[in-house]
């Protein structure tokens, strides 16, 4: 072994729920703290920041040939640690091609390296690990789902100063939203924490700021073929909020300042620099996108109710609907603060933390 150099293998087999999107990925391990961060990528030349960069870090990514068994098509990627974009990136486009790509499989090893790297406790410079990958997509591309086992393989990616040898595995590969629906109806250790939920269908409508995606559960099984997209709502509130800050203010917001003033819940104006409360706009738009929810989902896809037993609503911007849905349906909308358990688990690690508790609830059952 050549001087400096020490190795380490780690064991046993580590599972990794990630969830990989476009703006932020999700890590949650058996092992060690969750992990959130940026998910911006941009190829680069031969640029090695080695985790030092205030812009970013570069992993190095080369996959294995089944048939040589030489490891080939070295690229490498500037992962963004900030939430500012790097120079020519596009982070909003979401065709179909993505899904299974490079960049997927790029993020998805990004996650398995920054969370290995926060798991290993000592100054090893060659890492070697089995990992199994616990996905998801969304709804919305769920039919392009398969392409995602394909990325099973063995990896060599070097990170922060450590080469690191990977055999991953797909374990499975969900639809949004489905993890979402896990942390309600189970606890750490994959047993049901609302009994309830053990028995008839339980719908997940998991508001993102880009789709509301929905799904069913037949008790602790999802049915796969229920997964799906509302791609207009969001698009619809953000083009509402552009009209009425250009009537109001005279100001020309993009989509991500609506996006930005929805998570804040107020917009400073670029010429006053005064500070708008957005409460009614909130409120109005709530409204407006619990009447989409209701006649898409409620009605259509979920046969006016009749398909599902009671329904939970998660997500970033269920906030907004949450009441509007309730006072129409008190019976059948379950909401987070009604589930103190679900407390603990931050909007965005609720894919990611409920694939680790769908993992835990499929293992009981085979044992």
């Amino acid at each position: 072994m050549p001087k400096g150099k020490k190795r380490m293998t780690i064991k046993p087999e580590l599972n990794l729920a990630i969830d990989a999107g476009n703006g932020t990925t999700c890590i949650v391990s058996e092992q060690g703290q969750a992990l959130v961060f940026p998910s911006v990528i941009q190829q680069v030349e031969d640029i090695r920041l080695d985790g030092r960069g205030s812009q970013g870090f570069t992993i190095h990514i080369s996959r294995q040939n089944a048939e040589t068994g030489d490891y080939q098509d070295r690229k490498s990627f500037a992962v963004g640690e900030t939430a500012n974009l790097l120079p020519g990136l596009k982070t909003r486009i979401t065709d179909k091609s993505r899904i299974g790509s490079e960049y997927q499989l790029t993020l998805i090893l990004a996650g398995t390296v920054k969370a290995l790297d926060a798991l290993i406790d000592n100054d090893a410079t060659e890492i070697k690990a089995s990992v199994i990958w616990w996905l998801n997509v969304p709804p919305i591309y769920y039919g392009f789902a398969g392409k995602l086992y394909d990325l099973a393989g063995c990896y060599q990616v070097e990170y922060n100063r450590r080469t690191y040898t990977l055999n991953a595995k797909i374990g499975h590969v969900y639809p949004e939203g489905a993890g979402a629906a896990a942390v309600y109806m189970l606890d750490e250790s994959g047993h049901f924490a609302n009994p309830q939920f053990a028995t008839g269908r339980t719908g997940i409508v998991d508001g993102g700021y880009r789709t509301v995606d929905s799904a069913i559960f037949e008790g602790p099984v999802l049915l796969e073929n229920s997964a799906q997209s509302l791609t207009n709502s969001i698009s619809g509130v953000y083009h509402l909020m552009q009209q009425w800050a250009m009537q109001e203010f005279g100001e020309d917001w993009t989509e991500q300042e609506c996006e930005a003033h929805l998570r804040n819940g107020y917009a400073v104006l670029r010429e006053s620099k005064e500070r708008v409360d957005l409460a009614d706009w909130i409120d109005d738009l709530g409204s407006r996108l619990a009447d989409l929810i209701e006649a898409d989902i409620f009605q259509k896809q979920w046969n006016g109710l009749g398909d599902v037993d009671r329904v939970i609503l998660a997500g970033g911007v269920s906030y907004m609907v949450a009441q509007h849905l309730k006072e129409r349906y008190p019976a059948v909308i379950h909401l987070r603060e009604e589930y103190p358990h679900t407390q603990n688990v931050p909007y965005e690690l609720m894919n990611a933390e409920g694939h680790m508790r769908l993992l835990k609830a499929e293992l009981q059952r085979q044992s």
